[in-house]
């Protein structure tokens, strides 16, 4: 009779502890599915319309972007300036695509190995209308090797992971991709950067005007280069149009201005499809800068002349495209 009772007493207490094995691991599931998110960002990214970045180099500083009807804009140390559309939504392209693949921490102790903390990461706020925002913190970079080391493909690619952490919260996410390469950007670099922006193939017509009688024009004609009614070298024409119609700079001067309001060279760019002529200007400056220049795809914008040869590239003589002999 013993027996029976303690048998059906261990029964039941084996039950009740397997039921509540079973209720913890539900628990701890369900606990889980709340810290391991499937996105990390709540906002919209189509919707926002300012971000302010705190750079790692820099933390007591800050950049901030904000969208306008005609495009972003970029504010730093107290000026703003047109910015480079590309490049954020390029950056949206990122946080579109932050998704993590795993936790790697869950506690404030292990955020300086991350480099999550304030003074270590770069810290990013989006803004999308009153009340909406979000603050998330980029940390850490690491790269790994593909496993398999193949010495005859050339297509291999390692992972790339940055670590990344929400504002508010505890957890350390590891997520794909180089995340600080994106964001942790000098203000120069998020700046318009257009000199020249054209379709090579649209050009009809170059203006140059020089001091004295160098100035000249090439024009196009049934096909064929010419100046001043003689054929020029087609060949050499097409490589300079093509070497200029994507001209850009990060060589900004903001603070020097020129040393007279007259342009001692200027460059007008005439063709199909464009709204108005493109006219890049060059006016005299001190001896380091040598030339600024202005471009009207790019108002109040100045590039050193002189730094990556920027003059040099746009202003050629008329020997430049002469048919050789």
């Amino acid at each position: 009779m013993y027996s029976k009772i303690n048998i059906k007493t261990l029964g039941l207490i084996f039950a009740g502890l397997l039921g509540l094995v079973v209720i913890v691991m539900l628990a701890d599931n369900k606990k889980g599915d709340r810290t391991f998110k499937s996105d990390l960002l709540e906002l919209d990214t189509a919707s926002v319309n300012k971000i302010t970045i705190y750079p790692r180099t820099n933390p007591e500083s800050f950049i901030m972007l904000n969208k306008k009807a005609e495009g972003w804009e970029v504010e730093a140390d107290g000026k703003v300036y047109p910015a480079d559309n590309g490049s954020i939504a390029n950056m949206l392209g990122e946080l579109e695509k932050m998704k993590p693949k795993r936790i790697a921490a869950t506690n404030k102790d292990n955020w300086n190995k991350f480099e999550v903390t304030d003074s270590l990461s770069t810290r990013v706020a989006l803004y999308a209308g009153k009340g909406k925002e979000q603050t998330f913190y980029i940390g850490k970079f690491s790269y790994q090797q593909p496993s398999q080391q193949n010495p005859y493909s050339y297509n291999q690619q390692g992972t790339m992971t940055s670590y990344v952490r929400i504002g508010g919260e505890k957890e350390v996410y590891a997520v794909d991709g180089f995340l600080s390469m994106t964001f942790n950007r000098e203000a120069k670099d998020l700046r318009n950067k257009t000199v020249i922006a054209a379709n090579s193939k649209d050009v009809t017509r170059l203006s140059f005007q020089y001091p004295a009688d160098s100035s000249y024009s090439l024009y196009l004609e049934n096909n064929n280069w010419m100046t001043d009614g003689i054929m020029a070298d087609s060949s050499s024409v097409a490589s300079f149009i093509n070497n200029i119609t994507r001209t850009t700079s990060s060589n900004f001067v903001d603070e020097a201005r020129p040393l007279s309001n007259s342009a001692v060279y200027k460059l007008t760019v005439e063709g199909n499809n464009l709204v108005s002529p493109i006219v890049v200007e060059a006016y005299p400056a001190d001896s380091t800068l040598g030339l600024l220049l202005t471009s009207s795809q790019n108002p109040g914008a100045y590039f050193s002349g002189n730094t990556s040869g920027l003059t040099n590239r746009i202003f050629k003589g008329l020997n430049e495209f002469k048919v050789k002999q």
